[in-house]
């Protein structure tokens, strides 16, 4: 009887290394496959925050990715807060009608890359804007956005709806998508951005519709 405890116990470490070793080789494969993908297709793994990626390189070979970066930059605003400052995108449906044909791999839908944005956002009934907020002395997570900020439009002011926040922020940089829900289409929007202290004057950026 003990003899056959003993071969059922080295069978059960066998199989148990077995188990183990098939882990080991899916995990190394699928780290290959990632690898081959970022390395020899060039493929980093997409941002969590539409447009991102073209933040941070801020060129693009394509033209289409130029076209983006252009209309990027004239939806981009610049504000200065007592200790930080941000950098504020309207992402309209023309944004992320550029957006999609930049990321296109050839052979892509461009339509369908889209078509995936516009269900995520649902910006033809929602404004949706990008906030890049960079400080050198930290404690970002402190200024509560989705607080102080209002988006006034067609003689109307709507509070947010919602602040994702992007998985890459720090202390130092943080970056997320502020949302507002309001009747479509808005015209002549002004971001405010209220003083937490609630001395200071409101700062305030415009985009012409």
């Amino acid at each position: 009887m003990n003899g056959y405890f003993r071969v059922n116990k080295a069978a059960l470490g066998i199989i148990s290394l077995l188990i183990l070793a098939g882990i080991i080789i899916v995990a190394s494969y699928q780290f290959s496959v990632k690898t081959h993908r970022e390395v020899v297709e060039h493929r980093p793994p997409a941002p969590d925050i539409p447009g991102a990626l073209f933040y941070d390189i801020h060129a693009a070979g394509s033209d289409e990715g130029k076209a983006f970066i252009k209309y990027m930059k004239s939806e981009t605003r610049h504000i200065e807060m007592p200790t930080f400052h941000m950098d504020i995108t309207l992402n309209s449906p023309q944004y992320f009608r550029l957006l999609a044909m930049a990321e296109a791999k050839p052979g892509e839908d461009r339509d369908k890359i889209y078509q995936t944005y516009k269900d995520r956002f649902d910006f033809e009934n929602k404004v949706v804007f990008t906030i890049m907020m960079h400080s050198a002395a930290g404690h970002l997570f402190d200024y509560k956005l989705e607080r102080f900020t209002v988006l006034r439009s067609n003689d109307m002011e709507y509070g947010p709806a919602e602040w994702t926040e992007s998985n890459r922020s720090s202390d130092y940089h943080r970056r997320g998508m502020l949302i507002f829900k309001g009747p479509s289409p808005m015209r002549d929007i002004r971001l405010v951005f209220k003083d937490p202290s609630g001395y200071g004057k409101d700062k305030i950026l415009e985009w012409k519709g």
